[in-house]
């Protein structure tokens, strides 16, 4: 059993983290660093110890340490828990910046340390059936991909995501999402930005829109925002049908998955088991061999420059 120390007491930390990973049998919680002053203990099945302070966090030693900090807090957590952890897995993005990111893992590299940026949906056997479905061409060539990622998430000054200082907005917070499908479901390397409209207030991107095409013709629609109603979903047109995915992202803590497959004009449902994504992501990482780390490396990596190259236009 692991020993799991946790960086900072985030809304999605109480919220999916803590419940999704409350029965694992591989990790145990031993402490928490937070500046809120009340903690219900409740949260936790055993007891831990709460550390308001990070310098005494950090004193300690962890086999696992998970971060769910701000973002703009990820670069100095991840240094300091690389001296007290075998293993770190981060709220995504790791970094703001590639620049930050490849320095993050030079570092972690020289400590035998390894970083994971958590993108839980690839965890999912929803994720794996859909890889499957493109490698085996399924709706033949695939034309069109269409994917969202919207929620009703409202201004609010205490929440990060509406501070350019806390490394916040919806482009590094929902819209890594559907951006991330172009390197975990597709294997792009030249992509030609079409049309891109990100709507800003004071300051900070709430909403973002791109269309791409790829260099086999494949045109992206990618769309994304805070303050807005909920979308999240994966629509996949090719040459001979079509793959329509809701709940892709974010999902429940234990939920089912749903494909919906149209093919000959015949509709077909393919429903996939019930699965924490949460706790699957944990496993996988705690049991990753070094070419699974290589490739998580790579494809934060590619996320974290693409998101830069479209700030940049």
């Amino acid at each position: 059993m692991l020993t799991l120390g946790l960086v900072s007491f985030s809304n999605h930390l109480k919220n999916k983290i803590l419940p999704s990973i409350a029965n694992n049998k591989k990790i145990i919680i031993k402490a928490l660093t937070t500046k809120k002053k009340i903690i219900r203990k409740s949260y936790f099945k055993n007891k831990i110890n709460i550390f308001n302070s990070k310098k005494k966090f950090f004193s300690k030693q962890f086999e696992l340490i998970y971060i769910s900090s701000e973002n703009s807090n990820h670069y100095t957590d991840i240094k300091n828990s690389i001296s007290n952890s075998k293993i770190i897995i981060c709220e995504k993005p790791i970094c703001t910046s590639t620049k930050k990111l490849k320095e993050i893992y030079r570092y972690a590299e020289k400590n035998k340390v390894k970083v994971f940026e958590m993108i839980q949906y690839i965890h999912h056997p929803l994720f794996v059936k859909l890889q499957d479905l493109i490698k085996k061409k399924v709706i033949g060539n695939i034309k069109y991909i269409e994917s969202s990622f919207c929620v009703p998430i409202f201004y609010d000054k205490k929440n990060f995501r509406f501070s350019s200082k806390k490394g916040g907005g919806s482009l590094y917070d929902v819209g890594y999402y559907p951006i991330s499908i172009l390197f975990t479901l597709f294997k792009l390397k030249k992509i030609k930005l079409i049309n891109k409209t990100i709507y800003k207030k004071k300051n900070v991107d709430i909403n973002g829109k791109i269309i791409l095409q790829d260099s086999l013709g494949r045109l992206f629609n990618l769309k994304w925002g805070l303050e807005s109603n909920y979308e999240n979903r994966l629509n996949l047109i090719g040459s001979k049908g079509a793959i329509y995915v809701d709940f892709i992202f974010s999902k429940k803590i234990y939920q089912k998955g749903l494909i919906t497959l149209k093919k000959n004009n015949q509709v077909k449902k393919i429903s996939i088991a019930k699965s924490n994504q949460i706790n699957n992501a944990f496993n996988e990482i705690i049991r990753s061999d070094q070419k699974f780390y290589i490739y998580k490396k790579k494809l934060s990596l590619k996320i974290l420059s693409f998101i830069e190259r479209i700030t940049k236009y």
